[in-house]
């Protein structure tokens, strides 16, 4: 669960900074992989996150875009 829980608040857009992409937060969990989160587990969540953005991909990618059309840095 800390796993998914980081990865959100990752990709979420914080008062104090803009969400990361997926791709970034996906590096990053893997950068702290057997550090500060069990490596089964982040490797578990990378092959679930993998096969979820093969299905809704495009949509994300679609919405990534308007969110940042929407709100320009």
């Amino acid at each position: 669960m800390t796993v998914a829980d980081s990865f959100d608040a990752m990709t979420s857009t914080r008062s104090y900074r803009p969400a990361m992409s997926v791709e970034e937060a996906a590096e990053e969990l893997m950068a702290c992989s057997n550090r500060q989160f069990d490596g089964e587990v982040v490797e578990a969540f990378m092959r679930t996150l993998d096969l979820s953005l093969d299905e809704v991909g495009p949509e994300i990618k679609e919405l990534q875009l308007s969110i940042a059309v929407e709100n320009p840095a």
